[in-house]
């Protein structure tokens, strides 16, 4: 439900109520109702100071129910603008003087100018504004605001592996494999035979099948690896320049052994028994 803007205060003019002498009133009033022309985060940063005594904000200790969340949101001028929801319940939170929230209203208003706020469309610019986007709130403002994402490092396309010489088909056949442990040691020994990259080159090209010191445990053989599953086997071929076609290969061997069958006629033409053992180099 929209809180609805604050209606000015009645005027008052007749003395103080007994019960609530100026020194002793529970609501505080940072600015005078002239003062029209305060920034929202300025007036909001009056009010902070005087509940915090001037003391930085963050390392105040606050009462329980106060929403510091909205609070550093609405303070940050170049962020995101909290709704008049949040806004409202944050002031009476902070014990903002009932007097005083037709100026906070004012101002959060005029905040809208220069700050996005709920319902923003963005919108791409051309190549001459490039990572400039327009920004157009419900009320109708527009303007213009540069991107702040961070920069996206470019996806490394692994390189082919250079396959054998004709007559000396030296790379591991997984079809050969008869149990999940035994296709493990072959997809190692495909890694030597790519010439061993390194396990953050792997990681990097297997498109986010897993972390460098996860790949690392698998190809070196390490206490604590986790059990090869198809995702880890085939960002391992991958990663290690094997093409569409050596990936379906290592994903066939994967699925026959996930079912308990063997392959009737496995690849003979390996002319290596092993690479030998398994070494961190």
């Amino acid at each position: 439900m929209t809180t609805p803007p604050p209606t000015p205060p009645k005027p008052h003019n007749g003395p103080m109520p007994p019960s609530m002498p100026p020194s002793t009133a529970p609501s505080l009033s940072p600015i005078a109702a002239s003062e029209a022309t305060v920034s929202f985060e300025d007036l909001l940063h009056t009010l902070v100071v005087a509940q915090t005594n001037g003391r930085d904000w963050r390392q105040h200790t606050w009462p329980p129910g106060t929403n510091v969340a909205v609070l550093r949101q609405a303070l940050n001028g170049g962020g995101p603008l909290p709704s008049w929801r949040l806004v409202h319940s944050l002031l009476n939170q902070l014990g903002a003087a009932e007097s005083s929230l037709l100026a906070f209203h004012t101002a959060y208003e005029r905040a809208k100018l220069y700050r996005p706020w709920s319902d923003t469309i963005r919108i791409q610019q051309g190549d001459d504004q490039a990572g400039t986007y327009v920004i157009q709130n419900k009320g109708g403002t527009v303007y213009l605001q540069p991107e702040r994402r961070s920069p996206r490092r470019a996806e490394q396309a692994p390189e082919p592996v250079i396959q054998d010489a004709p007559g000396y088909d030296l790379k591991p056949d997984p079809l050969g494999a008869r149990s999940v442990p035994e296709l493990e040691e072959l997809a190692r020994d495909f890694w030597r035979w790519a010439d061993k990259p390194s396990s953050r080159q792997i990681a990097e090209r297997s498109k986010g099948a897993f972390s460098h010191a996860t790949v690392a445990k698998i190809v070196y053989d390490r206490p604590g690896k986790p059990a090869l599953t198809m995702r880890y086997l085939l960002g391992l071929i991958r990663g290690c320049g094997g093409d569409k076609e050596e990936q379906q290969r290592w994903a066939t061997a994967w699925r026959l052994l996930d079912r308990g069958v063997v392959a009737m006629k496995p690849s003979t033409t390996s002319g290596f028994a092993s690479w030998g053992p398994t070494r961190a180099g």
